[in-house]
């Protein structure tokens, strides 16, 4: 049975540096319970707890936690996908799933491409340019825009209501006015998006969510959680990757280096980066009454972590696991986009838009450094989800 240990583990210092969990947490512990409920910290029990199909979302309890009380927005988060359980889940997976089709992903790759070399002629610049606010951050929300047939105009509103709604996530009392006014504002958005684009055909999201709907596989409210979850979760969460592995290659020239030389590696170097550095520190889970976790008995409703940065971290998985290493070879996936019946839809979409990043970055610049180095390598890891003011250097 995997040891458990009663320790102290402030959410600060997991916010700093996720994997700080897998540093000081001694040798042979898989889990540790802390004030927060119990922590999974190694692959293997982050795997049981993303595996265990008894264990649940629970989403208003962390809408709550965030400081929402309003009805509405605690009404949509107990109806998103995310929030299913049992049949429900299955069948509203099976209507969506479909739209993530490896074919649409990469009919929308040589846009995106496009999208991101004309972003990056526009910002670059000798002095340097902020790679996440003049490039990354408009990448996603161009693509949702693509998706669901609307005017890549409106990207920096959706930017704005995903970040901003997306925050939920990080369980901050303090946070509830902000989160509750921007999950009231997405669903106002969807509502009107819906009527507008009512009886209209095409290969966008809208239209394949009314066929989904007439044949049985969605609901009218149905469709509009859908849709809202979709804003929420598809631009924060890619842009926040695309800012982490950026920055893990300024911090590691050799890898860049090494891309540069094969650049058939793209692939495997995004993986990489989302497992060095994800985006997110974890993922949560409710435990209720009688369940279990490898041997070990939860306390009904307790809260349930799977510490995904630590167990990407893992040095019974990964070899050498706190080196950034683009060759990395025969291991196993980065936990980054979960595991199991909630593993992350829109994957593939935010692999391809990771990649053709990369791949454009390494067209433009033989190397890459801070803009001011001192205040960069000092910054935390998680200020490049939102910011990176870099420039181009010249190798020695």
């Amino acid at each position: 049975m995997p040891a458990v240990l009663e320790m102290d583990l402030p959410v600060e210092r997991i916010l700093a540096e996720p994997s700080v969990a897998r540093q000081v947490v001694p040798p042979g512990f898989d889990y540790i319970r802390t004030a927060r409920g119990l922590e999974a910290v190694s692959y293997a029990a982050c795997e049981a707890v993303l595996r265990n199909t008894a264990l649940e979302r629970r989403l208003p309890e962390v809408f709550r936690a965030s400081g929402v009380r309003d009805e509405t927005v605690l009404d949509i988060s107990a109806g998103l996908l995310n929030n299913a359980q049992g049949d429900r889940h299955l069948r509203l997976r099976q209507a969506l799933g479909a739209f993530f089709a490896p074919q649409r992903v990469e009919a929308a790759r040589a846009m995106i491409a496009e999208r991101i070399a004309t972003l990056l002629a526009r910002a670059d610049r000798p002095a340097g340019l902020d790679l996440v606010r003049d490039v990354a951050r408009h990448i996603p929300a161009h693509l949702f825009a693509h998706l669901i047939g609307v005017s890549p105009r409106q990207r920096a509103y959706f930017n704005r209501i995903s970040i901003e709604a997306f925050r939920v996530f990080e369980m901050n009392p303090e946070l509830g006015d902000g989160v509750t006014g921007a999950w009231r504002d997405a669903a106002a958005w969807v509502n009107g998006l819906i009527e507008s684009q009512r009886g209209e055909t095409g290969d966008t999201l809208l239209p394949y969510l009314a066929e989904q709907r007439r044949a049985g596989l969605l609901d009218e409210d149905e469709m509009r959680l859908a849709v809202t979850m979709l804003l929420i979760g598809s631009v924060d969460t890619t842009q926040g990757l695309m800012g982490v592995m950026m920055r893990a290659f300024v911090d590691c020239p050799d890898q860049w280096q090494a891309l540069r030389e094969d650049p058939s590696r793209v692939p495997a170097a995004v993986l990489e980066a989302a497992r060095w550095r994800p985006a997110e520190p974890w993922i949560f889970r409710v435990a209720p009454d009688g369940v279990e976790l490898e041997g070990i008995p939860a306390r009904p409703g307790e809260h349930i972590y799977a510490l995904i940065a630590a167990a990407n971290r893992d040095p019974a998985v990964f070899e050498n696991p706190d080196t950034f290493d683009i060759n990395r070879v025969g291991e196993h996936l980065p936990l980054t986009w979960g595991l199991g019946r909630h593993f992350c839809l829109g994957r593939s979409f935010a692999v391809m838009e990771l990649e053709e990043l990369l791949l454009g970055c390494l067209l433009r610049w033989p190397a890459l450094g801070y803009r001011d180095p001192v205040s960069g390598a000092a910054a935390s890891y998680f200020s490049a989800r939102f910011t990176l003011p870099v420039k181009p250097v010249t190798p020695v």
